[in-house]
């Protein structure tokens, strides 16, 4: 019997990855994290999440890929506070702040 998968609906596994943004990390990481993946970046706060996240997302934007920030918790402002603090903007990202979805459904 012939297996039912064909070759073509065999996913291959690629070694392409994503520069972070950050040089020293991309070097730990042998050039970046692994493309095509989801990554949750956990630490208490101030540790450097919104920044990394920030970074990531602005390297991909110099690298002509598109961007996406989903906020479930910070503010816009509170993003704003952040990227201005490292001299960036939020200009070219369009962000989804679900704290204020959360604000506009209560009664």
């Amino acid at each position: 019997m012939k297996n039912a998968r064909s070759k073509k609906n065999v996913s291959t596994i690629t070694n392409e990855v994503c520069s972070t943004g950050v040089e020293g990390l991309d070097s730990i990481l042998n050039g970046g994290l692994p493309r095509d993946c989801f990554y949750l970046i956990q630490g208490d706060p101030g540790s450097g999440k919104t920044t990394l996240a920030l970074q990531f997302l602005l390297e991909g934007l110099q690298r002509g890929e598109a961007a996406f920030y989903v906020t479930l918790s910070e503010t816009r402002d509170e993003l704003l506070k952040v990227t201005r603090s490292h001299g960036w903007s939020l200009e070219s990202i369009p962000l989804l702040e679900l704290s204020a979805i959360e604000q506009l459904l209560r009664p």
